[in-house]
């Protein structure tokens, strides 16, 4: 008897591909005992969105659910998922969240969660030459509103992750409730196509991008809300719990042999291979030591190769009404630690309009080059932006007697309108003499933190006489 006997699987492929390319995957799973069905859906459709896909998977789950066929022995139903077939799984969670007690164990397979730099490529004329697909007459389709959601800083990623990661409820995803986990690789292709690699990425998504472990940081510098003004380090564990900036910890192995498209050859992989019937496999009970274990797998895998450790971080801007602030500018900057205001509250700033020095402009330089090489701004909504970075650079600029701070400002285009980015001026991100031991710090290699930040919006636009 296998080991996945009696457990009913439905795996879902990614973008540009199609269900018969999954069964290198389905077929060594279906060996050991899991009946293996594919989803099969169109993503070079330029018109097709990700609600279509989820709508379409959940007409057919219930078409099966009626013939009987729908979950296992165990009451459920479990799937795997290669590169945007995540986005299209998360999206179903999403948009029927009644469905979520019918799923038992999910496994992302290199997922394209925070997005993939390919996406942009995706859409321009090499994407229709080289992934389109003929539409009428002689256009080519690529799937346009899709590759919008895998392009970097999306905001449909942001979105999905507010309903199963940062949701009023909590994560979905956790031992008694989806029992989620990921593998990806992080080496990038060979051979011709090694022109697309990127840093940071398995050849195609962004490896800090696929794990689930995200957190996320609200600044909400609107009306008289100061509290929050001065310093990330200003808040207490409790606080950061509030906004959902300590996560739930979802089982993430990263093997460093492996790029987007070997991940899915599990006959050639013994160990690749254990590990997903061990996911698929894993309950309540043993869920904790599967996220230990993968934990200190990676750790072997990647951990003495500081090239292969990076965070993604993406920001929001909206106002007071809720609308997206399209232009403003990060600006991040190093200060010597004398600098620094005397606490109050409990937390420093370095006080508006001070100069610096020499040495601090040649740190902060340094940083804003490091930082604008792998910067993206979505191209539908400019309010989203995403940096790539390695901590280990980032600490190393800053050194031991040095703030790493953040300021904003943001223009409208129109002298009548204004934002109020005041309070955004030199608010301290990285402290280094509150690193050590700190359990709310900035920095978390092979992550992806959101930064939601919303201010104020004044006009002078209409006038009593």
């Amino acid at each position: 008897m296998g080991k996945l006997s009696g457990k009913q699987l439905v795996i879902v492929h990614g973008w540009s591909d199609n269900w018969k390319s999954m069964k290198k995957v389905g077929s060594p799973l279906q060996a050991e005992g899991a009946g293996v069905r594919y989803a099969n859906y169109d993503s070079r459709e330029d018109k097709a969105v990700y609600e279509d896909f989820a709508e379409g998977l959940d007409k057919e789950l219930a078409r099966f659910a009626k013939q009987g066929k729908l979950t296992g022995t165990d009451g459920r139903i479990h799937f795997v998922t290669h590169s945007t077939g995540a986005l299209v799984l998360r999206q179903w969670f999403r948009q029927y969240p009644e469905r979520h007690d019918l799923v038992g164990n999910v496994v992302f397979l290199a997922p394209a969660n925070f997005g993939s730099p390919l996406a942009t490529k995706g859409k321009s004329l090499i994407g229709k030459v080289f992934k389109g697909q003929h539409g009428s007459g002689d256009h080519f389709e690529v799937g346009q509103k899709i590759l919008d959601g895998l392009e970097l800083a999306s905001p449909f990623a942001w979105e999905l992750s507010d309903s199963d990661l940062f949701g009023k409820n909590g994560s979905l995803y956790h031992k008694s409730g989806i029992r989620a986990s990921v593998i990806t690789g992080c080496k990038g292709y060979g051979g011709l196509r090694q022109f697309v690699n990127k840093p940071g990425t398995d050849g195609t998504i962004v490896v800090a991008g696929a794990s689930l472990n995200s957190r996320r940081l609200d600044l909400d510098f609107v009306g008289n809300r100061e509290d929050n003004s001065t310093s990330w380090h200003g808040f207490t564990e409790e606080q950061h719990k509030k906004r959902g900036f300590i996560p739930v910890n979802i089982p993430f192995a990263i093997h460093n042999n492996l790029n987007h498209a070997s991940i899915l050859k599990l006959k050639e992989n013994d160990l690749l291979l254990e590990q997903i019937i061990r996911c698929l496999s894993a309950t309540e009970t043993d869920y904790d030591m599967l996220t230990k274990d993968f934990y200190e797998f990676t750790g072997k895998q990647v951990g003495a190769d500081k090239n292969l450790n990076y965070q993604q971080f993406i920001f929001r801007i909206r106002d007071d009404r809720g609308m997206p602030v399209p232009d403003y500018h990060l600006e991040f900057n190093v200060w010597e630690l004398s600098r620094l205001s005397p606490a109050g509250n409990g937390v420093q700033h370095v006080p508006a309009g001070t100069k610096m020095s020499r040495e601090e402009s040649r740190r902060s330089g340094e940083l804003d080059r490091l930082l604008e090489e792998n910067l993206h701004t979505h191209s539908q909504d400019s309010s989203y932006k995403r940096y790539l970075v390695r901590p280990d650079q980032v600490h190393e600029i800053v050194g031991d007697n040095h703030v790493l701070t953040m300021r904003v400002d943001a223009e409208s285009g129109d002298r009548d309108i204004t934002y109020q980015t005041g309070k955004l001026e030199n608010i301290v991100l990285l402290h280094p003499k509150r690193v050590k031991g700190e359990k709310v710090k900035p920095f978390f290699t092979n992550t992806t933190t959101l930064i939601d930040i919303r201010i104020d919006r004044e006009s002078r636009l209409l006038t009593i006489r």
